[in-house]
């Protein structure tokens, strides 16, 4: 087996076996291992997976500000850019719908994932408990600006906490969508039958929101739907929030 953890500035990577299953980890231990194996050495997934023991769709448990316990999914290894330069080495995504929110408080997608009420209340009051809270990275996102079939562009938001776009999670822009909202996570694009989209919230599926604004209207944007497949639903509506971060 191989040795993981070639550095050991805490004292607490004695019990290598253990330590290979993620959740096992504390987030500053993750985020050590991410800031001086996987970004540095430009590790794969396998690489991580053989060296490491943490594999795509590993999960790990983490709180909120309040105390409230969700479980978070790794679901790509150097997939998003910082917004410093260079790589994120680890992207998360909640299992479950953790909340229900609107995009906006109005019923537009003007502006796209940028200008919506639920990207500045994530990313202004990060309500993280502090152990994971002092290691997420802001990163890159990139949205459509609006849902205007006509005049729509691609634009760059740094964010520490955003909705997946619809092609990061299925693979495809439809004709709802904009041509270059990221690419597919690694994690999704082996999981990629609609059952593997659905996620539940107290135990009953949920419809969750993804931040490409719908390109039929410009009052929508596209949600996952409690099947697993896409449709669109007003900015103004609620629908669910499982917010992904980077370590």
């Amino acid at each position: 087996m191989a040795q993981p953890f070639t550095a050991d500035p805490f004292g607490k990577y004695g019990d290598a076996l253990n330590l290979r299953v993620l959740d096992n980890n504390t987030w500053e231990q993750i985020d050590f291992i991410s800031r001086t194996e996987i970004v540095p050495r430009s590790m794969t997934a396998q690489q991580v997976a053989d060296e490491f023991g943490w594999n795509l769709g590993d999960t790990k448990e983490y709180a909120t500000n309040l105390g409230f316990k969700y479980t978070a999914r790794l679901i790509g290894i150097l997939h998003d850019d910082l917004t410093a330069g260079g790589k994120a080495g680890m992207t998360f995504q909640p299992i479950e719908v953790t909340s229900l929110g609107q995009m906006q408080m109005g019923s537009s997608n003007s502006n796209g994932w940028n200008g919506t009420l639920l990207r500045s209340m994530s990313n202004y009051n990060i309500a993280l408990a502090p152990d994971l809270k002092a290691v997420i990275k802001a990163v890159n996102k990139l949205t459509a600006n609006n849902g205007s079939q006509a005049g729509a562009a691609i634009v760059a938001s740094s964010d520490f906490l955003f909705q997946l776009s619809l092609m990061e999670i299925w693979g495809v822009s439809s004709p709802a969508t904009l041509v270059g909202e990221g690419i597919q996570y690694a994690y999704w694009a082996v999981n990629n039958s609609s059952g593997d989209k659905i996620k539940l919230r107290n135990g009953i599926p949920s419809a969750y929101w993804t931040r490409s604004p719908s390109r039929v209207d410009t009052t929508s944007f596209i949600q996952i739907l409690t099947d697993g497949n896409y449709g669109v639903l007003p900015a103004g509506s609620n629908s669910g929030v499982c917010l992904a971060f980077c370590v």
